[in-house]
């Protein structure tokens, strides 16, 4: 047995990380397989359960076809991804994440009950409900008769309590809450009750509506469809709302709304994202909160919204600063993410049992946004996601935090105002515009802008700067000395990002001022050369607004993003070696003897982990050093020091036994990436490392890097190590204490 007790990669960054809310047995076993065909859909889940997996959700749509299956154990999951990976028809495997709501900050004092319709408290509570609706603008939609009228919405959260008077008191045709189903674990198939509270919260921002109370949500007269994906404690699979938003898309949706997100894994390519981006694709606006992480730093969107063309939501407070329950964009390919801003601080919903709370989070920043979609739609006549995300983000107004602007990172084209998006009559396309790294600098960009009023408007292009931040903090090349241990590795109050520094980048435009005529267009070639003088090794992030002012008075900004440096240069590892303290006396060095099979040896309390910025893949592979000769390379020996030649598998270069179990980790951010008790020789297949020497070598893919150049590998290897199990140690004990007991007997006279 090893004892990987400070066996420590830290990659170039020592900052704040998620607190990963240990994971559920389902989402541990649980595989999401994606399928090329219906067929194969069919013939994988019976393959599955033949392994004695269970399938748990059984999908076969044009937005996604596949299977998800929880299996016996960890090993058996690890086998079967493995397998799956090079099998015909599978188009891709991931395992499925836990998921819970992010935490909220809710103030039950404050609550009403419904029947308490009477009286000053509720008149003033009333009356200050609406401050959501004036920083926005959706009172003047309002004024003006779109509410959202029969257009469908739904929600994929923990359900929602439909008998709750402000949602309608009913489920069912004819209900505001109309349709629906169950995909958590708890209640009735079919039935989206919600027995925890959060969707029924943002049920009533998006579409609540109480005359008695006062209570508006932001689309009162929309139809809403509920789908429930979280149990009663808030926790989740992610799985389940993948089975949420596919369901939701089928019932004929027009939007979706979900505030249930997957903290610490902030790529598009997770399959909660991809679906989705597909759905978005497809005509269906999605909107989804970016989380309630602010102090974790940049690059912390979660699934959902990270996904392409998904509308992507951050929270105000009512004085338009940042949140404490927010979070920072942008995503790994340095995409524009959170796309917009709304208030979510202190917001007046629903609650269950027919009461009413103040809650706060980006959870309730998504569904006004959501409902705003719906007045925008409903007031333009046109659903088209991608216009409808672009006269949000290009009407929306960038937001300061005391003398500076607050950078794209934080809130995409600014905070949201309705009226504006509704009668925009000055589109732009691209929503953003995305520079990159100086590694893949896009040099110039085209931003086409059309004039479709009915009247020549003459514009003057020019640009707004936002607040450069370093990505990493300044002491983060410090070597880690020592043996290091959990308490030294707690790097949590450390944040990646956050501090403001001079420089912004230097912006051309051409040309700047031109006039257009109704139903013309015109095209700006747009550059950005990175601020001088910073220091590249911290990743400085910089951004800022192309501003569009036209002589109608109408004013739109586009947002702007890149980073100076390399994110794929910048996931080096800190100069500290992987260690490794000594193994249990059960397992010292030595000749075995042979025996029968190899068996796990019971696992003790230690702690190991890896340290990671971001990375595509995560490989913890066991090198023998020790090959079996060619005649005897069939199958492993207990009796030999050695591994035979049919154990060896190709490891992206790399002469391997396997990944320790639990490894490889795809498409991981900024997170630790633990090993939980002592290594006791288990691959991640399910088998065991024969008898011999050994080293562990970590490596991670780096941001933007490609698997087959072994430049792109961070590594770090372990000292050499000897595997002995306990089954060969005790016999040799024994052996060898008969010998010495037996030469220490005296030697009889003749």
């Amino acid at each position: 047995m090893v004892r990987l007790t400070s066996f420590t990669l830290a990659w170039l960054t020592a900052a704040a990380i998620a607190s990963a809310q240990a994971p559920s047995n389902a989402s541990v076993y649980t595989l999401i397989v994606e399928c090329e065909t219906s067929q194969h859909v069919e013939l994988v889940a019976q393959d599955m359960q033949g392994k004695g997996g269970q399938v748990r959700h059984k999908i076969d749509s044009d937005i996604f076809r596949g299977i998800s299956v929880q299996m016996a154990d960890v090993a058996m999951a690890e086998e079967t991804m493995a397998e799956m990976k090079n099998r015909e028809g599978i188009t891709d495997v991931w395992r499925a994440q836990a998921v819970s709501r992010a935490a909220e900050e809710e103030d039950g004092a404050d609550s009403v009950n419904a029947g308490d319709a009477h009286g000053g408290h509720v008149d003033k509570r009333a009356a200050d409900d609406l401050w959501t609706h004036m920083m926005t603008s959706v009172d003047k939609l309002h004024s003006e008769g779109f509410t959202g009228n029969g257009i469908k919405i739904a929600v994929v959260d923990s359900g929602v309590d439909y008998t709750h008077p402000g949602l309608g008191g009913c489920f069912g045709k004819g209900c505001r809450v109309a349709l629906g189903d169950n995909f958590s674990a708890e209640g009735k198939r079919g039935d989206p009750m919600d027995c925890q509270g959060h969707g029924t919260g943002v049920a009533g921002v998006l579409a609540g509506y109480s005359r008695e109370v006062g209570f508006v949500g932001a689309a009162p007269n929309a139809t809403l469809l509920a789908y429930r994906v979280l149990d009663c404690k808030a926790k989740g699979s992610e799985d389940d709302i993948i089975a949420g938003w596919n369901k939701a898309y089928e019932d004929g949706a027009q939007i979706i709304v979900s505030s249930t997100a997957i903290a610490g894994h902030d790529w598009e390519q997770r399959p909660l994202a991809k679906v989705a981006s597909r759905i978005a694709a497809r005509g269906v606006s999605c909107i989804a909160a970016v989380g309630n992480s602010l102090n974790k730093g940049l690059f912390f969107t979660s699934p959902p919204a990270s996904g392409s063309g998904v509308i992507a939501v951050n929270s105000l407070t009512s004085g338009s600063g940042a949140s404490r329950l927010s979070a920072y964009g942008p995503t790994w390919n340095l995409g524009i993410k959170p796309n917009i801003v709304a208030p979510g601080d202190g917001v007046w919903t629903t609650q269950s049992g027919g009461t009413y709370r103040q809650t706060s989070g980006t959870s309730y920043a998504a569904p006004l946004v959501g409902g705003i979609v719906a007045l925008v739609a409903e007031a333009r006549g046109n659903f088209n996601p991608a216009l409808i995300n672009n006269v949000l983000m290009s009407t929306a107004r960038p937001q300061q935090n005391q003398d500076a602007f607050m950078t794209v990172a934080q809130q995409g084209g600014g905070l949201v105002d309705a009226w504006e998006a509704a009668h925009a009559t000055t589109l732009v396309e691209p929503a953003g515009l995305e520079f990159n790294d100086t590694e893949h600098r896009v040099e110039s960009i085209r931003l086409s802008i059309t004039n479709t009023a009915e009247s020549d408007v003459s514009y003057d292009v020019s640009h707004l700067a936002a607040t450069t931040l370093y990505t990493l903090p300044k002491d983060v090349t410090k070597p880690m000395l020592g043996n290091l241990g959990p308490a030294e590795l707690d790097l949590d109050d450390r944040e990646l990002g956050g501090e403001s520094v001079p420089g912004t980048a230097d912006i051309k435009l051409s040309p700047s001022s031109f006039t257009l005529r109704p139903n013309q267009s015109a095209t700006v070639s747009v550059s950005a050369e990175e601020p001088s003088g910073l220091n590249a090794t911290r990743l400085p992030l910089w951004s800022g607004w192309i501003t569009v002012a036209g002589s109608d008075g109408r004013n739109l900004t586009v947002p702007y993003l890149g980073l100076t440096g390399s994110l794929r240069s910048a996931t080096k590892l800190l100069p500290t070696t992987l260690q490794l303290r000594n193994g249990s006396p059960r397992n010292k060095p030595g000749s075995p003897a042979s025996i029968d099979k190899l068996s796990k040896i019971r696992s003790g309390n230690v702690f190991s982990r890896l340290y990671v910025l971001a990375s595509p893949h995560v490989l913890m592979d066991i090198v023998p050093l020790d090959l079996c000769p060619p005649e005897t390379q069939t199958s492993p020996d207990p009796s030999r020091h050695c591994v035979p030649g049919s154990m060896i598998q190709d490891s992206y270069g790399l002469k391997s036994v396997g990944q320790v179990a639990g490894f490889p980790r795809h498409y991981t951010s900024r997170s630790y990436q633990d090993l939980q008790g002592e290594w006791d020789g288990a691959l991640a297949n399910g088998q065991y490392a024969p008898p011999g020497r050994y080293k562990i070598v970590a490596r991670t893919l780096a941001v933007f890097g490609d698997a087959n150049n072994p430049s792109d590998w961070q590594v770090n290897e372990s000292p050499v190590f000897s595997i002995l199990y306990y089954h060969n140690y005790i016999p040799l004990v024994e052996k060898l204490a008969a010998a010495a007991a037996s030469a220490a007997e005296p030697t009889k006279g003749i």
